[in-house]
């Protein structure tokens, strides 16, 4: 058996593992009602990520461009 399917093959296993561990945690309830309360939070949630996914797209945007120079022929 080639080494790239067996590869391939444990590569989607352990995705489904992690599915199934996300799932199976997000199913759970928080133990006490201040946990409830926080985990209930989805404003704070987004109003962090969403500054960081634009640093992170001008991160990549000006790596790319600096690599680009570098890796042309």
């Amino acid at each position: 058996m080639d080494l790239t399917w067996l590869a391939l093959a444990v590569g989607a296993l352990s995705m489904l593992v992690v599915a199934y561990l996300a799932w199976s945690i997000g199913k759970q309830d928080a133990d006490t009602p201040q946990l409830n309360t926080i985990a209930s939070y989805e404003i704070g949630d987004k109003t962090f990520v969403k500054p960081e996914r634009q640093i992170t797209r001008f991160e990549l945007l000006i790596e790319e461009n600096c690599t680009a120079g570098f890796l042309a022929p």
